[in-house]
């Protein structure tokens, strides 16, 4: 790791490259598509964001915010808000701890397996697919956890 190099602008490691790429065909091979993706500015989240395309995502619009850098839930919950109309599908590019408690709090059904690996864990390169009845109530609610893909 650099130390020279401040952690916004620290780039994504050849590990993360990795499970980025990783992360891009699963999308890829599960026809996953993407409507919206709301990236942290940093740069390993737009390093990320470009292995994903690389390795084959159907990726929509796509805006990076500099409000998801080390930002509480309530800004990624509000960057959802925002951006929810007319869309079926939100990937958001962000960084731990504050994705590891989205999932946590908005995974209130679903297998429950799959909501005991989120609740004791959640490494970088994981994605979680939460479905809800709607945006609206995914946001007030929470919603059915159907997938975690844990990139290794």
């Amino acid at each position: 790791m650099d130390f020279s190099v401040d952690d916004k602008n620290r780039p994504l490691s050849a590990k993360g490259k990795l499970q980025a790429y990783d992360v891009g065909t699963h999308l890829k091979d599960n026809d996953i598509k993407i409507d919206f993706v709301a990236c942290s500015d940093a740069t390993r989240t737009k390093m990320t964001l470009e292995k994903l395309v690389e390795a084959g995502a159907t990726i929509g619009k796509t805006s990076y915010y500099e409000t998801l850098y080390n930002a509480p839930a309530s800004n990624v919950l509000s960057v959802i808000e925002k951006n929810s109309d007319n869309i079926n599908s939100i990937l958001i590019v962000g960084h731990n701890p504050t994705m590891h408690q989205i999932t946590a709090n908005l995974s209130t059904a679903g297998d429950k397996e799959l909501i005991m690996k989120v609740m004791y864990g959640y490494s970088p390169a994981t994605l979680s697919t939460i479905q809800g009845e709607s945006w609206e109530e995914l946001l007030k609610n929470g919603g059915e956890l159907v997938g975690l893909h844990l990139s290794d």
